[in-house]
């Protein structure tokens, strides 16, 4: 049962200061370290901030658009360490994917970019993967670490090569062709 004492509300880029298992019940969140992109959390899914992890505050989360967290005591219970181990493996797996794919030419890492962005919190319409319009340019190319200028180019070839649409609204078009190409990437 949800208690208003136990929810948390964010306004766009405030940071989550709170420890312990959280559930994000509306918004997103974006998860950084060093300023790169770990992950995105979108709604339903619950997540932990922890101080093992989190050597000096250098993992931040942060509202994207207004948010609405729930305290999740049931994490601190039954299954706390389980449920913090999992969370900090995946943290970690995802720092080291995104260590990877700064060898990747530009155009591989803005794929494999808008590949995690989309799985993370994409919603599949059709046989597309529509991305909420949380993000602009700039913080596209700051995860692809490329240019604005760059980034247009890749863009404008990505909708060439029928990768995604030409639209305010990012959307990632044969949503199963992205999971073939780059599933196992991310």
């Amino acid at each position: 049962m949800m208690r208003e004492q136990d929810l948390i509300y964010l306004k766009k880029g405030e940071k989550v200061t709170q420890s312990g298992g959280l559930s994000l019940i509306e918004g997103y969140i974006e998860c950084t370290t060093s300023g790169r992109l770990i992950c995105f959390i979108g709604p339903g899914n619950i997540f932990i901030t922890s101080d093992k992890l989190n050597f000096k505050n250098s993992i931040v989360y942060k509202a994207k658009c207004d948010v609405i967290l729930l305290e999740t005591s049931d994490i601190a219970s039954n299954n706390s360490f389980d449920a913090e181990k999992k969370w900090n493996d995946y943290i970690l797996t995802q720092i080291f994917t995104k260590f990877e794919i700064l060898y990747f030419p530009a155009k591989e890492r803005f794929l494999n970019i808008l590949f995690q962005i989309a799985n993370d919190i994409g919603d599949q319409i059709a046989s597309d993967c529509h991305v909420p319009k949380i993000l602009v340019q700039r913080e596209l190319a700051e995860y692809a670490n490329c240019t604005r200028e760059y980034l247009s180019i890749i863009r404008k070839e990505l909708i060439s090569d029928g990768w995604i649409t030409d639209s305010k609204q990012l959307v990632l078009l044969d949503w199963k062709r992205w999971k073939r190409k780059f599933g196992t990437n991310i």
